[in-house]
């Protein structure tokens, strides 16, 4: 759901994907599709796998979290980003309704970041359309 923190395991493996327990000092980031979430720092890997706290923003299908290996302890070779097998393309929802978006002309509701544009200067007296949407805290 966007803006609940989501908890991902990353592992260093071998290529049948079995738990690499001796490789303890590289650096990883994780990188993702959303093009608003607040993307964790880069970590230091000890044991073999580390867990980092990820918060997804934007609600949409096909979202994706890949690992990203900074190569400090071994500058020599490249380590692919790769997207987890087990989980692939993922889908975030939007949260609760919990507030209304009042959008006047000239303005754009965005999502993850609430609205974008300035309002357009309006005549007293004349109508003019106003759109109000229920929102989520994202």
């Amino acid at each position: 759901m966007a803006g609940e923190p989501v908890t991902a395991t990353v592992r260093v493996v071998d290529q049948f994907y079995n738990r690499v327990l001796g490789h303890d000092a590289e650096r990883l980031r994780i990188q993702t599709s959303d093009p608003n979430d607040t993307e964790p720092l880069s970590d230091n890997i000890v044991t073999g796998q580390d867990t980092l706290v990820l918060n997804f923003k934007t609600a949409a299908v096909n979202h994706t979290a890949a690992a990203v290996d900074s190569n400090i302890s071994s500058p020599t070779v490249t380590y692919a980003a790769s997207t987890s097998p087990y989980t692939g393309a993922f889908t975030v929802i939007p949260g609760s309704a919990t507030r209304l978006q009042i959008l006047v002309p000239g303005e754009t509701g965005v999502p993850a970041l609430g609205k974008v544009g300035t309002p357009v200067r309006q005549t007293a007296g004349k109508p003019i359309k106003v759109t109000v949407r229920q929102v989520d805290n994202q």
